[in-house]
């Protein structure tokens, strides 16, 4: 299966491109134009380099919070349009899942991702990872 995901939920958000569980791509947005003027150059970008077009992506993947409000209404509103035109499914992920999800090591572990949520405020959450279960 293959998915394309984006993530818009911070300042530096991302676009990837997985076959399966097998990542193909990313691409990191790490500049000073805001998402919409960067974030569909990016997945064409992406799909291009690896001579795809939207077609050939079978579902995809957005990053839905918590994060940059502007930001998540930005990749929501893209992975909607892109799915709606090509007829294919959405997965919402949690930010801060995803970012426990990286985390490598023993069996099991606790993870607490932590996003700066801006005016001296964080959004966290705690996770405990299990793995080969």
């Amino acid at each position: 299966m293959m998915i394309l995901a984006i993530d818009t939920t911070t300042p530096s958000g991302s676009v990837a491109l997985l076959r399966d569980e097998t990542l193909l791509g990313e691409i990191n947005l790490e500049n000073a134009s805001t998402h919409s003027a960067r974030l569909f150059p990016a997945v064409d970008f992406l799909l291009r380099a690896h001579g795809l077009d939207i077609g050939a992506v079978d579902a995809f993947a957005v990053a839905a919070g918590p994060g940059s409000f502007t930001g998540i209404r930005i990749g929501v509103s893209a992975v909607k349009a892109l799915a709606f035109a090509s007829a294919k499914p959405v997965m919402p992920v949690s930010s801060l899942e995803a970012l426990a999800a990286k985390l490598e090591g023993p069996e099991v572990r606790l993870a607490g991702p932590i996003l700066d949520a801006k005016k001296g405020e964080i959004y966290a959450a705690l996770f405990e990872i299990r793995r080969g279960r």
